[in-house]
């Protein structure tokens, strides 16, 4: 069994519903669940947002020393990366798991994904890189690939993880490391969830760095990734069919912003983010 989740808190439904039915188009076996930092409102039917399972956080609250202090101390979106390693584990724990793939809630699959999976038949942790290709352009080198060194060098809005020897123990270590540091506190080397993960090709093995550019597609990688296509035809990234796309940043209006700042298929982009906010 796969098991694919998200986390996010409940101001984010609407994205995950977008997700999870996405998912279920291109991984129509797999379990969707949903890691929610948030207590669970049973006014709130998750099945209708294509959820078939989850977690909240007062599920660890006997696995966290000091549970109430900790949560407090965490602003929302420090919580919503926290809970995601504790969620990994539970998942890989399970008799049936195969593997966990983890996408943000502001992420829709476009096309077949199988490939992936095909990925842990020699690997057991897959991470996509923020940028692929090196920019040309001075302002653009600080605006990515600075911005890259300072958030963390993988973008952890995605990743898989095997039910492997080596899965379960990178769970474990991402885990401790989250709860001990999980904060926006870039200052101090540290960002959320993320910046933990810029060891992980130097601590475990059987890692995989995915450097298609059909996935993980975002504001932040578009100076050099040419889109193009439409709903009738599809969309393709550098010819080929568009895997996932990162609709990051969309609510401050950071999405827009860098898109026009960014893109070398702002007509194309424009045609995705007009969709996403319908």
């Amino acid at each position: 069994m796969i098991y694919i989740y998200t986390s996010s808190a409940f101001n984010y439904i609407p994205k995950v519903k977008l997700l999870m039915d996405s998912v279920k188009v291109f991984f129509p076996e797999a379990t969707r669940v949903l890691s929610l930092a948030d207590k669970h409102d049973t006014n709130v039917e998750l099945e209708k947002y294509g959820i078939d399972m989850a977690y909240t956080m007062e599920d660890f609250r006997d696995e966290i020393v000091g549970y109430d202090s900790w949560v407090f101390k965490h602003s929302i979106v420090e919580l919503c990366t926290a809970i995601k390693p504790y969620v990994l584990e539970k998942l890989l724990q399970r008799e049936d798991c195969e593997a966990v793939l983890y996408f943000d809630p502001d992420m829709v699959i476009f096309s077949d994904m199988s490939e992936l999976i095909k990925e842990f038949d020699s690997s057991s942790i897959l991470l996509t890189p923020h940028v692929t290709e090196p920019e040309v352009k001075d302002e653009l080198v600080w605006d990515n690939e600075v911005c890259a060194l300072r958030h963390g060098t993988y973008n952890f809005g995605f990743y898989g993880v095997k039910k492997s020897t080596v899965g379960l123990s990178y769970a474990q270590w991402w885990r401790k490391r989250v709860t001990l540091a999980c904060y926006d506190d870039i200052c101090n080397g540290v960002f959320t969830d993320q910046k933990w993960n810029d060891l992980v090709p130097g601590l475990f093995s059987e890692v995989k760095v995915l450097r298609s550019s059909r996935y993980n597609v975002a504001t932040w990688n578009t100076s050099r990734r040419k889109l193009s296509g439409d709903w009738e035809k599809g969309f393709l990234v550098d010819g080929e069919p568009l895997g996932f796309y990162h609709f990051t940043g969309f609510d401050s209006g950071d999405h827009s912003i860098m898109l026009e700042k960014n893109s070398s298929s702002p007509k194309v982009q424009k045609k995705l983010t007009d969709w996403y906010l319908d």
